[in-house]
């Protein structure tokens, strides 16, 4: 959805890739932590970004062997679909509900084929 996300959908489809990507992860935090109240922040690597959340709906007082938070992987990939119209690897590597201190997933910056 273009306003969910913070630009007019059209703007956002001309952007180069990169552009694309870090703004649909940026807006996504920032409703996370405004809406949700699960603050969240995205790092730049040179091949991945890093959303991080820093608290977590999923994971509150959950124990599990093996990362949960599907609805958040799915909200990063289906913005960046909508955005891209391109599928990208979104992986949580880190879980708050496994004894991790946040839930990161990563994102790589090329997209699947």
């Amino acid at each position: 959805h273009p306003a969910t996300l913070g630009l007019a959908g059209l703007a956002l489809k001309v952007l180069p890739l990169n552009v694309q990507m870090k703004t649909v992860l940026n807006n996504v935090a920032a409703g996370m932590t405004k809406d949700l109240n699960e603050p969240a922040h995205v790092e730049e690597q040179a091949d991945c970004y890093l959303y991080v959340k820093e608290a977590c709906g999923a994971c509150q007082g959950r124990r599990a062997e093996k990362p949960v938070c599907f609805t958040t992987a799915g909200a990063i990939l289906e913005g960046l679909k909508w955005a891209t119209g391109k599928n990208f690897d979104v992986s949580e590597i880190v879980c708050r509900a496994t004894g991790g201190p946040t839930c990161t997933f990563r994102i790589v910056k090329t997209p699947l084929e």
